[in-house]
């Protein structure tokens, strides 16, 4: 392929410069671009390549939208299995608080009795010795 020259640049440069730049410009191009281009043939397996490469990226996509939504649904499962099991044992300690509750007041009633008994009975005990002593002091 003959590279054409402007009228202006053979008229300025010569035939002589012209018959030497032309070929060694031919040359020149062809080697820049051999060196910078890529063979069809190439070009056409990258670019299979990058849609195999497409397409694996947006099924990865896919799945970690469906991986992250099945993670939202268990996390939420597994709040609410932890707030009905937080709620039960919950209910499980007011009641159990609840039974402590009535068991002290029962133990305070059975120590108000226990007291009430105690104090009775050292009264009686009391009463029947200062009747024994002022018996036996009266007695000759």
């Amino acid at each position: 392929m003959v590279t054409p020259l402007p009228p202006v640049v053979r008229e300025s440069w010569g035939e002589d410069v012209v018959a030497a730049f032309i070929p060694w410009l031919e040359e020149w191009g062809d080697r820049l671009l051999r060196e910078k281009t890529v063979p069809r043939d190439e070009y056409r397996q990258v670019l299979s390549r990058l849609d195999m490469v497409e397409r694996e990226l947006t099924w990865l996509r896919e799945e970690i939208v469906a991986l992250r939504a099945e993670f939202r649904e268990t996390q939420n499962a597994m709040r609410a299995e932890f707030r009905e099991a937080q709620n039960a044992m919950r209910a499980e300690f007011k009641q159990d608080l609840a039974e402590v509750h009535t068991r002290l007041d029962r133990i305070y009633y059975q120590m108000v009795v226990q007291t009430r008994w105690l104090i009775a009975a050292i009264l009686g005990v009391g009463t029947l010795i200062t009747l024994l002593l002022a018996v036996a002091q009266f007695t000759p």
